[in-house]
């Protein structure tokens, strides 16, 4: 076996590691869809609370008045929309830190064997005719092709990890559009705001 049979393997591997360092999104698509449902739940949130927020505080306070019941009602779902934004933040806190920081590890695994790969590219070129081991070829190859297989099983496994994730984001979402469906059914339209319907 000679230098110049490692070009096609070097090629390749170049390639894909820098595919994978470029694009996070051939690395790990299950956080593109982590991302998106983390989003829309945040806008749900949002609107929620200026809902809440919506309904003006009553000047005089009188037990058992239309108005005052109505800033009350909107005030306590203000306040268990708190819980539902600090799930929201817990949940986001561990999968932020530590997907996304093995992801940057493989990224950058991908740019420095893509760096070498590169090198040992040039290097087999002009050496093409140079023998080599076949323990070396293999060697090299699988070092070469190390982080595309890590981050293929990256994917893998974190697949199945925010898919249950995405489930309680998208439930957590269900639950505060159904409190904004319940308060607006409770609270007359003529306490909210028009921008916030």
């Amino acid at each position: 076996m000679r230098l110049g049979d490692m070009q096609s393997v070097l090629q390749i591997s170049v390639a894909l590691n820098l595919a994978y360092f470029s694009f996070r999104e051939i690395r790990t698509p299950a956080l593109k869809q982590y991302d998106r449902a983390m989003r829309q739940t945040d806008e749900t949130i949002a609107r929620a609370l200026a809902l809440y927020r919506s309904v003006p505080k009553p000047e005089k306070i009188l037990p058992g008045s239309e108005e005052t019941s109505a800033w009350m009602t909107a005030d306590v779902e203000a306040q268990k929309l708190n819980l539902h934004i600090w799930n929201q933040r817990r949940s986001q806190a561990p999968y932020s830190e530590n997907m996304y920081s093995y992801d940057k590890a493989v990224s950058y695994a991908a740019l420095v064997v893509g760096a070498i790969a590169f090198v040992l590219l040039v290097l087999c070129s002009a050496f093409a005719g140079e023998p080599i081991r076949i323990r070396y070829f293999l060697g090299v190859t699988g070092i070469c092709l190390l982080p595309t297989m890590m981050a293929v099983a990256y994917s893998w496994l974190i697949a199945g990890m925010v898919e249950k994730e995405i489930g309680i984001v998208k439930d957590r979402a269900l639950a505060v559009e159904q409190e904004m469906q319940r308060l607006t059914e409770k609270v007359p339209r003529k306490y909210f705001s028009a921008p916030a319907l």
